[in-house]
C-alpha cells in the first residue's frame, strides 16, 4: 500500500476490493430478481381457485421484479464502471507520489511543486468521476414505487466507509429510500 508522504495526501482513496464486492452483491442480487421472475413464469402444477388468485398476483409482481433486476443491475454496472475509473486513478497517483519522492529526494522543489499540483488536479479527477458515478446510482435508483424496497438495507450499510463513492453511494441510497 502506497502512503503519499511526499504528495501530503492521497488524490485517489478508494478501497478497489469493497467497490468489487458491493458490485458483486448488487449483480447477484439482480440475477436472483430475474430468477425470481422466471420461476414465477413457469408452469403452475396446481389447479383451481388459489391456483388462479396466485397466478393474478404474480401477473401484476412480474413487471416490479423487472424493474428492480433492472436497477440491481445498473446500480452493479455503474460501480464495475467506478472500480475501473478508480483503479486508473490510483496508478496515476502511485506515479505521481513516486516523482515527488524522487523530486523531495534530490530537492527539486519546482518538480515537486509540478506533482503536488498534479496530484490535486488528479484529485478533482477523481472526485467528479465520484459525483458522476453516485448520478448514475442515483439514477439506477428510480423505479416509480419500487423506490422504498429497490435495494437490500444491509447494501447501503455495507458500503458506508468503503471510500467517498461508496459513501455517496450510501446516502443516495437513503435519500432515495426515505431514511
Amino acid at each position: 500500500m502506497t502512503t503519499f508522504d511526499a504528495l501530503g495526501f492521497d488524490p485517489a482513496p478508494g478501497e478497489l476490493s469493497r467497490i468489487e464486492a458491493i458490485a458483486q452483491r448488487y449483480r447477484r442480487a439482480g440475477d436472483q430478481l430475474r430468477y425470481a421472475r422466471d420461476a414465477m413464469a413457469g408452469p403452475q402444477t396446481w389447479r383451481g381457485e388459489a391456483s388462479e388468485a396466485f397466478a393474478r398476483r404474480v401477473d401484476t409482481l412480474r413487471p416490479d421484479l423487472d424493474t428492480a433486476a433492472w436497477s440491481m443491475s445498473r446500480a452493479a454496472t455503474a460501480l464495475t464502471d467506478w472500480h475501473a475509473d478508480l483503479g486508473e486513478l490510483q496508478r496515476q497517483a502511485r506515479e505521481l507520489e513516486l516523482a515527488a519522492r524522487a523530486a523531495r529526494d534530490h530537492g527539486a522543489s519546482d518538480e515537486l511543486d509540478a506533482s503536488r499540483d498534479a496530484a490535486r488536479r488528479l484529485a478533482q479527477q477523481h472526485d467528479d468521476a465520484a459525483h458522476r458515478i453516485a448520478g448514475l446510482l442515483r439514477r439506477a435508483s428510480v423505479t416509480d414505487d419500487l423506490d422504498r424496497y429497490w435495494v437490500p438495507r444491509d447494501l447501503s450499510r455495507d458500503a458506508a466507509g468503503a471510500d467517498p463513492v461508496a459513501v455517496a453511494l450510501s446516502n443516495a441510497i437513503a435519500e432515495e429510500c426515505g431514511t
